[in-house]
């Protein structure tokens, strides 16, 4: 990203924060009725789309609960393709806020990869990185086996804990981020143990940045973003240029809905076929199992087969949620700097939510 460039986004993130800081009061009741907007969506109802009133007045109950979802911001609800549902419970203002979403970014970093394949590279998963790019690979003979399938299931056995990786690169700002991750320790071969980290996407990120000449944020404006009506959005760089494929990317509430919709059409948007139909049911497939034992990984998607769903899931409690069954999706857009453990909804905590709007569809 060149400096005028970076000034550019530097000045996006003052505007989207100055707009949307939060006060500390508790969260208030709004409606939950869609407004109609020029944006594309088609406004309807839980009711004219077959949705029991009852079960949905007591999600909107369960979501403005104090003592559950506390730290949460807006929960939207698409049935049909529709736009059914849409609360804001700090500010209505919220909508149109552009939020960090936290490692939601994956999904859409999974989405956009399939993209790229469709364009000719990366064909097969299973090729070493090694072999993609050997020059990065030759002082660490330990990871000369991990490849394209390993970083999307979380499986390349970098030692790299995520807590760590924020910091460092980010304070450190290293000028060769790969090099800086290859240069950690193994905690097991490659492909041996799931282990969720943001080392794994940011290394695809960087992958196809070096490879075919542009970042995923770029490969996203040009074949993704404009086809289903993306407009305003942050995502964020590392030092050397690659787009943060594991957590950096900012979009609205209504955009995320875009996002789940996409997913549910197995990729295609009004007729046209976005992301390779293929790619969609292999990313959100079963491809290993995780350390939650009632949920499964994807390629960068979750997968929770109690309600036959996949969904993106950012720190916090940021989800797109899809159930294909009864063409169902809910996004949930959370404070996103919190500690998980105290604060923010993890999924089994969201999953109460999920499954009432659910079992709200016939």
């Amino acid at each position: 990203m060149n400096p005028s460039a970076r000034i550019s986004v530097v000045i996006s993130l003052i505007s989207i924060l100055s707009g949307c800081l939060l006060d500390d009061s508790f969260r208030h009741r709004n409606t939950y009725v869609p407004e109609q907007l020029e944006d594309g969506w088609e406004i309807s109802s839980p009711m004219a789309e077959g949705m029991d009133e009852t079960l949905m007045a007591e999600a909107y109950e369960l979501f403005y609960d104090e003592a559950r979802y506390y730290n949460a911001l807006a929960l939207l609800v698409v049935r049909n393709g529709k736009l059914v549902f849409e609360t804001y419970s700090r500010s209505p203002e919220d909508r149109e806020c552009p939020h960090h979403v936290q490692s939601v970014t994956k999904s859409v970093s999974s989405l956009v990869f399939g993209i790229v394949r469709e364009a000719g590279y990366f064909p097969d998963l299973d090729t070493t990185c090694a072999s993609i790019l050997p020059e990065k690979f030759s002082g660490s003979p330990d990871k000369s086996g991990i490849t394209l399938r390993h970083l999307l299931t979380m499986r390349s056995g970098i030692a790299f804990d995520n807590d760590d990786f924020s910091v460092e690169l980010h304070i450190k700002a290293p000028s060769d981020p790969v090099a800086y991750i290859l240069d950690k320790p193994m905690y097991a071969g490659p492909g041996e143990k799931y282990y969720y980290r943001d080392c794994d996407p940011h290394l695809l990120s960087a992958f196809v940045h070096h490879v075919t000449g542009q970042t995923l944020e770029q490969w996203a404006v040009l074949h993704l973003f404009p086809e289903i009506g993306i407009t305003d959005y942050v995502w964020l760089e590392d030092p050397a240029g690659s787009t943060t494929g594991a957590y950096g990317i900012y979009l609205k509430p209504r955009d995320l809905a875009r996002v789940g919709q996409l997913v549910l059409q197995g990729g295609t948007w009004h007729g046209v076929e976005v992301i390779p139909s293929g790619w969609i049911k292999d990313s959100t497939a079963f491809q290993t199992e995780t350390d939650l034992s009632d949920y499964y990984y994807g390629y960068y998607w979750w997968t929770v087969p109690e309600l036959g769903a996949v969904t993106a899931w950012g720190h916090g409690g940021n989800f797109i949620f899809i159930v294909p069954a009864t063409n169902l999706v809910i996004v949930m857009v959370s404070l996103p700097d919190v500690d998980d453990d105290t604060v923010g909804t993890i999924l089994p905590e969201f999953i109460p939510l999920a499954r009432l709007i659910n079992e709200a569809c016939p």
